[in-house]
């Protein structure tokens, strides 16, 4: 029941039926007959009406969860650590976004928050609830933006901002760290040989290139940061979500338009 390809859809239907596939494949853990059970409900919803879907995913978990036997369904309540016996019951590894944490099936997870909202492990049940594949593909599109953004203002204020005594310190640990000049879990992560920050710069927050470099950043970039954020940080990712990454990106891009390109903008304001 997984997509096969999620591209990027121009019309607004299409775009619609590809994130109720990605929706309801995670809510179903990619299982096909459960998925084909949803049909006719999810069919009936109108477009960018979450909040319907999220009605329908809930009837689909309470009835699925009725259908486990009642022993397990009282274990289920106390601790997840039921599902030990039961891989069936998890995400697939194959599927996009499962990971390795043993992920209760998303269906699942919802419907044992619907009978016990204070569940010991109800921040680990949230979390799988949550469209992790949607969720990492939105995340991976900020980091491009972010990346994009500092293109256009990086090399003006490397060349002519100095990086304020407040933050110096930390970004040029942050710098030393990557470079392994210093100790840091930078350094132990980054790939050796892996192409590297070139200035102290790069390693300043968002907000702070942003308000040095207002005039070369676009109006969205702040936006950028925000969502960035909420995503890194596990917010739920629904229509709304996908909708907005989709709109910064345009942005973003009707911004290098206009200014020519980021060293072209660069080479502006530093003359």
């Amino acid at each position: 029941a997984w997509p096969e390809t999620l591209r990027r859809l121009r019309t607004e239907d299409d775009r619609w039926a590809s994130y109720l596939h990605e929706r309801v494949a995670w809510h179903v853990s990619g299982h096909l007959d459960a998925a084909v059970d949803m049909f006719d409900c999810v069919t009936e919803i109108r477009r960018g009406d979450d909040r319907a879907l999220e009605r329908v995913f809930n009837e689909h978990a309470q009835r699925r969860l009725a259908m486990l036997p009642e022993t397990m369904q009282r274990s289920l309540l106390v601790s997840v650590a039921a599902l030990d016996d039961h891989p069936e019951l998890r995400v697939p590894a194959v599927v996009p976004g499962a990971g390795d944490a043993r992920r209760p099936a998303p269906w699942l997870a919802r419907a044992i928050l619907s009978k016990r909202s204070d569940h010991p492990q109800r921040r680990f049940l949230r979390a799988a609830v949550t469209c992790r594949s949607m969720a990492m593909r939105l995340l991976g599109r900020c980091i491009d933006l972010e990346a994009r953004i500092k293109d256009l203002a990086v090399d003006y204020l490397a060349a002519n901002v100095r990086i304020p005594v407040g933050y110096e310190k930390e970004t040029t640990d942050a710098f030393d760290r990557i470079h392994g000049r210093r100790g840091g879990i930078e350094s132990e992560i980054a790939p050796p040989g892996h192409p590297l920050p070139d200035h102290p710069w790069e390693m300043a927050s968002l907000g702070t290139i942003e308000h040095h470099a207002r005039h070369l950043v676009p109006s969205v970039t702040s936006k950028v940061r925000w969502v960035r954020n909420a995503l890194a940080h596990g917010a739920p990712v629904g229509w709304a979500a996908f909708n907005v990454v989709e709109r910064l990106e345009e942005a973003l891009a009707a911004h290098e338009l206009s200014s020519g390109g980021a060293s072209a903008l660069a080479t502006r304001a530093a003359g």
